[in-house]
């Protein structure tokens, strides 16, 4: 199984298509994707068009509680278990999919990189 996480910067704005083709290149089982900025407007229109275009039928979005720094999970599998994880300052997600060697638990998140305290809590 791959996992891959990728720092998209600010939604990928301008590279949108680029970023689309490093994830087909790279074919992971799951994405964890940072700073998934815009990926919630128009009815999560840009989340959507994500997963149709790299081919996960699976996806799960995780607003911040501060700014615009969201993660959004795609899996190739479906999730038996979401839970975001809250309080944070950016944003998380537990998810459970299930493998070949049995439940796997993954958490994305997108940890603010000032300080400890920043990092646990939404204010």
């Amino acid at each position: 199984m791959k996992l891959m996480t990728y720092n998209i910067l600010n939604g990928g704005e301008g590279n949108f298509d680029a970023v689309i083709q490093v994830v087909k290149n790279e074919s992971p089982d799951f994405l964890t994707i940072n700073e998934a900025n815009g990926f919630e407007e128009n009815d999560s229109r840009k989340l959507k068009d994500f997963s149709n275009k790299t081919g996960f039928p699976h996806y799960q979005l995780a607003l911040s509680g501060e700014y615009d720094y969201h993660v959004a999970v795609f899996s190739k599998k479906p999730f038996k278990v979401v839970k975001e994880v809250i309080p944070l300052m950016r944003a998380g997600i537990l998810v459970v999919i299930e493998t070949n060697f049995g439940d796997l638990s993954i958490v994305g998140t997108h940890l603010t990189p000032y300080t400890l305290h920043r990092r646990s809590t939404a204010s």
